[in-house]
């Protein structure tokens, strides 16, 4: 398996990530797009992923696994079981059984609704509360959990341009652990991303965009993924890590993939 950490470490000196991929899409200079090169990169991890006709089928894919959070400063990992709904563009919900403080914390939108809820599950816990707040910041939090499921959504299944993304002209990138593809993603919302695809496999192999985990946070955040296995005719990573840019690191270990659940969003949401 190649090091994905060490890939992230040598393509962003090599390219700098720290230009373009930080402002909004409407404040950046126009992206190199050579459609028939991206189109062509895309095809072959499409088709490595389980092929175009099958993950055109997938209106919805979910998850269910355990997370390990680890904070700069702390030595204790922070631990919870998910599962998460998504479907691209539609609907996204991740729902966590919080190990300490014990309690479940549910995320995400439904529309133009944000899904925002959370209570404590220990009779003698710190009771958590779920406020209200200002509509500035619904939509400031709304534009968040958009991007995260847009995230996903790309990492996990390639969405053609028809899904809005706007692919880049593909360029090569060489570590000592192995030979890359990174193409530009974007979307018409202010979204911006860049994804590496294994020149070998073809596969994606990490993602990299602005770090938006917190409204302070400034800097580049990745996500790398790992320890593809195929569920249901499609290949999937089964261990995804995320990093911010101020080196808080969140790994799902994911136990199970599922397709097409009509019944999840509800489930998840269900107190």
């Amino acid at each position: 398996m190649r090091n994905v950490v060490s890939l992230l470490a040598v393509v962003m000196v090599l390219f700098g990530f720290t230009t373009d991929a930080r402002l909004p899409v409407s404040a950046r200079t126009a992206i190199q797009r050579d459609t028939a090169a991206s189109e062509a990169v895309l095809a072959q991890a499409r088709k490595a992923l389980g092929g175009e006709k099958r993950l055109a089928s997938i209106r919805s894919i979910h998850a269910r696994g355990q997370r390990r959070t680890r904070m700069p400063g702390l030595e204790e990992t922070l631990e919870a079981d998910f599962e998460f709904g998504l479907s691209p563009f539609e609907r996204y919900v991740l729902r966590e059984n919080v190990a300490w403080p014990s309690s479940v914390d549910i995320s995400g939108f439904d529309g133009t609704r944000l899904i925002r809820d959370g209570w404590s599950t220990s009779a003698d816990g710190p009771q958590l509360t779920i406020g209200r707040i200002k509509p500035d910041v619904e939509r400031r939090v709304l534009r968040l959990r958009r991007n995260q499921a847009m995230r996903l959504a790309l990492a996990l299944l390639l969405p053609s341009g028809t899904a809005g993304f706007q692919y880049g002209t593909p360029m090569p990138v060489t570590s000592p652990d192995g030979d890359a593809n990174s193409i530009e993603v974007t979307r018409p919302e202010d979204f911006a991303a860049t994804l590496f695809l294994d020149a070998v496999t073809h596969r994606p192999l990490l993602m990299k965009h602005v770090d938006d985990s917190t409204p302070q946070s400034t800097g580049i955040a990745s996500i790398g993924l790992e320890e593809y296995r195929t569920v249901d005719q499609v290949l999937l990573p089964h261990r995804l890590m995320f990093q911010t840019s101020r080196n808080a690191t969140t790994q799902w270990d994911v136990k199970a993939y599922w397709f097409n659940d009509s019944g999840a969003f509800a489930r998840l949401t269900r107190r």
